[in-house]
């Protein structure tokens, strides 16, 4: 059986321009460097035999690039920076799934567009056998999940493993257990949204349109975490009264509307402490907290660390 970066990587890694690095990477992985006179960056993969691998790509093109080669049925979460007019918008990520199958794949890169993101991508000889045999039968669930994954919406848990991975590079001694660990991880961050969300689904007596209104609400709630939400601004966003979105929301989701910013705002700040200079205050004020004791206090209650225990152990060259 091929391994995943014999079916899945190379065949188009080649093909526009990259190749092996010279240096050795601290994580065990493999760094592909793109040709200078294509563009720049790189793509960095770590593969496990035949099962699953973690990738995370920087770069650009020169000109426009299109490949084309025999995909293999795989699939992929990750996040990936949002780009408006070829620009990045500044930080922003959305989670996205992908499922591959066997066909003639083809993608076009347009030029000076960056592409910057992490994922992990499964085979089917892990999604489909490895796993539902190590611990459920509902595992097989998760090609439909990863579909449901278009951008829309946020599994903040999954987001923070994933920019984990990007942030920390464990010595090739211990990295097959710690992106395995991650992998594992993130599955079951997907697994867990995908059955409440079909719970919701099932036990929710509510039309259509009220679960678009619902997720509209989110997702403004997703994007605009840094700011104060006002019920009655939401609640025109949804078509709704106060009421009726306040509980709607609560069933849907299984928390408020202000719990499932905070968790938002959290996950932000972790991201902020991770990798960004930010001093503590200046990270509570980025995600929306005037009072840096208000966002400490809130950040131990969720995540049992205050902000320093947290910058300390997960990112111990940012602590002072």
């Amino acid at each position: 059986m091929k391994s995943i970066l014999d079916s899945l990587y190379l065949p188009y890694l080649s093909q526009i321009g990259f190749s092996p690095a010279a240096d050795c990477d601290s994580g065990g992985g493999i760094r592909y460097e793109l040709d200078p006179a294509l563009g720049t960056g790189s793509v960095w993969v770590y593969p496990v035999d035949h099962l699953f691998a973690i990738t995370i790509n920087d770069l650009a093109f020169r000109c426009d690039v299109s490949l084309q080669y025999d995909q293999p049925s795989f699939l992929n979460v990750g996040i990936y920076e949002e780009v408006a007019d070829g620009s990045p918008t500044g930080g922003e990520e959305s989670l996205t799934g992908y499922v591959g199958y066997e066909h003639e794949y083809r993608m076009r890169f347009p030029r000076s567009v960056p592409v910057r993101s992490v994922g992990i991508n499964l085979m089917p000889a892990y999604y489909k056998g490895i796993l539902p045999g190590r611990f459920a039968e509902e595992i097989r669930a998760l090609p439909e999940i990863c579909s449901m994954l278009n951008g829309s919406f946020a599994i903040p848990e999954a987001a923070a493993a994933l920019r984990q991975i990007r942030s920390y590079r464990p010595s090739p001694k211990v990295a097959n257990m710690y992106y395995e660990s991650k992998v594992l991880e993130i599955v079951s961050f997907l697994m867990q949204w995908g059955l409440d969300r079909k719970a919701h689904l099932a036990s929710a007596h509510r039309a259509d349109g009220d679960l678009d209104s619902l997720e509209a609400v989110r997702e403004h709630i997703r994007r605009n975490y840094a700011r104060q939400q006002a019920l009655d601004a939401l609640a025109r966003l949804a078509c709704m009264s106060p009421s009726a979105l306040t509980s709607g929301f609560k069933r849907a989701y299984g928390m408020t509307m202000t719990e499932y910013a905070q968790s938002v705002r959290i996950e932000k700040s972790k991201d902020l402490l991770l990798n960004s200079g930010k001093g503590i205050k200046e990270v509570a004020q980025a995600v929306g907290y005037g009072k840096h004791a208000s966002f400490t206090e809130l950040f131990k209650r969720m995540t049992g660390l205050t902000p320093k225990e947290f910058r300390r152990i997960t990112a111990p060259d940012r602590s002072s």
